[in-house]
């Protein structure tokens, strides 16, 4: 008889020990105070994306001002992040994906701005929009080589990444109530490898 009480003893640790798993998940989730979106996206990770995407729109230009001079896409911001093969050459095709990849940092953050999450699901969908009609040529021009939503959102993660982390981001947007008025979560803020998987992934 002891024995028996002694393996119903032992059976009911190891069916406890397997439920630590699910517990620790759940006090993670719980951990979040920092009024995460989707239970993952942190306000300041947020915040840091959104306007990376917006300075994006109007930086690829700028940077790309030559492409149709030189008909290629180097120096042009966040464009060492996509794959070598998807950059085009020529003084037609270059400046075209410069404005295509410049539209498609606008419409990411037309999603961030509309309190949506712009995952490579939604990007797809939101370059279809009829909204962006007069830009579908760009999105097109932007994707001939294989370039995709993926591809962009893995450049704004590195790119916002990249720029937090040795301090340009922070001292430039950073001053204000905006971003002090923004609660912090330990847990999510600033996990780009996350962002990364979630987004692009």
């Amino acid at each position: 008889m002891i024995w028996m009480f002694s393996v119903r003893i032992w059976t009911l640790m190891c069916l406890f020990m397997l439920a630590l798993p699910d517990c620790r998940v759940k006090d993670a989730e719980s951990a979040c105070h920092g009024g995460c979106q989707d239970g993952w996206l942190s306000p300041r990770t947020k915040f840091v994306l959104h306007v990376t995407a917006e300075v994006a729109q109007d930086l690829v230009r700028h940077t790309g001002e030559f492409a149709e001079e030189f008909g290629h896409t180097g120096g042009v911001y966040l464009a060492h992040h996509i794959d070598r093969e998807y950059l085009p050459e020529g003084t037609q095709a270059a400046p075209l994906w410069v404005e295509g990849f410049s539209a498609m940092f606008e419409v990411i953050a037309d999603i961030f701005e509309s309190g949506r999450i712009p995952t490579a699901h939604q990007l797809d969908n939101a370059t279809g929009d009829l909204r962006y009609k007069e830009k579908w040529h760009l999105f097109q021009a932007y994707g001939r080589q294989g370039a995709d939503a993926e591809s962009v959102l893995e450049a704004l993660v590195y790119g916002a990444k990249d720029d937090w982390e040795d301090g340009e981001f922070e001292d430039t947007h950073c001053e204000g109530e905006e971003w002090t008025a923004l609660p912090t979560c330990p847990e999510h803020d600033f996990d780009w490898d996350l962002a990364l998987d979630i987004l692009a992934g």
